[in-house]
């Protein structure tokens, strides 16, 4: 499957290669900085050593970690997944288990065992926004509450007013950062959105961008905390080959946040726990009257319409291209072709310090305690 425009600016081009070797002077100063204040971690060791440091309280334990499959590439992914949804790769059909990093950011642990800083864009008392790692498309951020333990999206049905709060403020967060970091930035509006140069840029603009923002969670997560994914389209080039090959937003995985809202507000409380099947969940309320599959093809097509409509990748800005797995006419390995891109396009670790890598600090309002868990 495979789709391009005429001249090439969705990043798939009318033969089927992709756009690749991001030329790193052409994208300088369209990816706005983070205004984060540094703040030192809380523990300074690995999520293991706080974990046997922190021995006597289970609870606390019990949040640390995650079952997972891991990817050759080094990404963690859930564990339903066969395919890794950062590089492409195949996944091992064996779990295993891996450091929670987002209840390292809570608690202040220093590494896992590499550093947990963070590209923070907003944080408060109750949670964290920052620029996601997986970067699939240059703004693409994460948001976590921070004052409540929830492993996946589906606990928070066990108290659904509250959970539809937690939600809503998660959201309400994520759409103030993309409008105040990126939206606000003529930098970035101009290089990766087309048509942003045309006429101004009045309040009234601003939120129609609304509509091509998806946000959502998985299930399974990559992390068992909740956090909610907000990424302004348009894809990176590769990200978009990877949506139309349907390695992104996978059906019964990705749950739109228009859904989550959905089943939360018709107050219908559910037992759930770690054995939930997410089938289960899916049925009761299409019983109901919340149609998963429906409002899942939706935000599927919407998230393709989008990225369609603002996609503004210009060729003359990539030096590569790839098809078929393949950097065509070059020796290079096609996955460092695009992990050099992702460093390039990101809006992570911005901005990137002396050695280009990119920055980050330790979440402020970090836990000494434990905090109270809905599993």
């Amino acid at each position: 499957m495979s789709s391009s425009d005429d001249a090439g600016l969705t990043g798939v081009l009318a033969d089927g290669s992709t756009l690749a070797g991001a030329q790193a002077e052409r994208f300088a100063g369209a990816l706005p900085g983070c205004s984060w204040e540094e703040s030192p971690p809380e523990f300074d060791g690995t999520m293991d050593e706080f974990a046997q440091a922190r021995s006597n309280e289970p609870a606390l334990v019990a949040q640390l970690y995650n079952l997972v499959k891991k990817c050759g590439c080094g990404k963690v992914c859930g564990y339903s997944l066969s395919v890794c949804n950062g590089c492409g790769s195949s996944l091992p059909e064996k779990t295993t288990t891996s450091a929670n990093i987002f209840s390292g950011f809570i608690y202040g642990v220093a590494r896992a065992p590499f550093p947990l800083t963070i590209s923070i864009r907003q944080q408060t008392d109750d949670l964290v926004l920052f620029d996601d790692l997986l970067s699939l498309s240059p703004c693409h951020l994460n948001v976590v509450p921070t004052s409540v333990h929830i492993p996946d999206w589906r606990f928070l049905l066990k108290d659904p007013r509250k959970g539809l709060h937690i939600v809503m403020a998660l959201e309400q967060a994520a759409w103030r950062s993309i409008c105040e970091h990126f939206l606000a930035d003529e930098g970035y509006r101009s290089k990766f959105l087309r048509g942003s140069k045309d006429g101004q840029w009045t309040r009234a603009r601003v939120e129609a961008m609304r509509p091509h923002v998806i946000m959502g969670a998985n299930f399974p997560p990559s992390q068992f905390q909740l956090h909610l994914q907000s990424f302004m389209m348009p894809f990176l080039p590769q990200q978009y080959q990877m949506y139309l090959d349907g390695q992104h937003m996978t059906k019964d995985r990705f749950f739109p946040v228009e859904y989550i809202k959905a089943v939360l507000s018709l107050g219908e409380p559910m037992p759930v726990t770690m054995d939930t099947r997410i089938e289960d969940i899916i049925a009761h309320f299409a019983e109901l009257g919340v149609d998963y599959d429906a409002m899942h093809a939706a935000c599927y097509a919407s998230c393709g319409a989008s990225h369609r409509a603002l996609a503004n990748w210009q060729p003359d800005d990539f030096a590569l291209r790839i098809r078929g797995g393949q950097v065509l006419n070059s020796e290079l390995d096609m996955s460092a072709v695009v992990a050099a891109d992702k460093m390039v396009l990101q809006g992570y670790g911005r901005p990137y310090n002396q050695a280009g890598r990119p920055t980050g600090t330790y979440y402020k309002y970090r836990r000494t305690q434990v905090i109270p868990s809905w599993a």
